[in-house]
């Protein structure tokens, strides 16, 4: 879709256009569920969907290609579950796998930094209830320029009333004792196993994120690696490497 639309004067512009943004909006009711959550289970490609999205948004939008219509729920939702994501220091827990890549580095922000997106979303959604959580970045005056970054600046940003939410469909649940810096916040993993195969999923059932009074204690390790050999890959999505139980030595897959 970016490359059809930014350069018409390629002679199949207009079939990756019509087709990038027809995978785009055909898929996004089945990579996203009703309650935000990411079908594969994975916090890391989470905000990549988000991404995705957003960006699609946002160029569709210069473009004269209407898409909001179809785009305003899913991109809605998978932001507002991005925010109850983030820990009260921006970044998310890390459920499922993570490769370390983001759809396009315009700052020095890692990939579990929750808060750019959620600015970029609350400008382009007209969102006041995503900027609470959300910061305003070098992302957003890429994508959105000056008068994004004055937009954001002019939302009357608030946060949820609510202190805790489930996602029953994705399984996760959140706990917090506030939205500020030096809040508390559990977030616990009873979700499905996975996509499909079980794709971008660890087998970490009941596992839990615990950040006390701001600073992260009990984390996930993330992923390690996806090629350097089999042994890593497995060892860092087996249960015992998370904080959830295991049974006689057996973990939840």
């Amino acid at each position: 879709f970016i490359l059809g639309t930014a350069l018409p004067q390629l002679k199949d512009a207009a079939r990756w256009r019509n087709l990038g943004a027809r995978i785009l909006l055909d898929m996004a009711p089945v990579h996203v569920r009703a309650d935000g959550s990411y079908v594969e289970q994975s916090t890391w490609y989470h905000p990549y969907t988000t991404d995705f999205y957003l960006h699609f948004l946002v160029l569709a939008g210069r473009s004269s290609m209407d898409v909001r219509g179809r785009i305003e729920k899913p991109l809605g939702v998978l932001l507002e579950h991005l925010a109850w994501l983030s820990r009260p220091d921006g970044s998310m827990p890390l459920i499922g796998d993570d490769d370390g890549g983001r759809l396009l580095f315009l700052d020095e922000r890692t990939g579990h930094d929750a808060r750019s997106p959620l600015a970029v979303g609350a400008v382009v959604l007209n969102r006041p209830d995503l900027a609470g959580p959300a910061l305003a970045s070098a992302e957003l005056v890429w994508l959105l320029g000056a008068p994004g970054l004055s937009a954001f600046n002019a939302l009357e940003a608030r946060v949820p009333p609510q202190l805790s939410r489930a996602f029953r469909d994705g399984g996760i649940h959140v706990m917090r004792t506030g939205w500020d810096a030096n809040a508390s916040m559990m977030t616990v993993d009873a979700g499905p196993h996975g996509f499909m195969n079980g794709g971008h999923a660890h087998a970490d059932a009941l596992s839990i994120d615990l950040s006390v009074q701001g600073r992260p204690v009990l984390v996930d390790p993330g992923t390690f690696t996806y090629t350097v050999g089999a042994a890593w890959r497995d060892r860092f999505r087996e249960t015992s490497s998370h904080n959830a139980a295991t049974v006689d030595g057996c973990g939840s897959a």
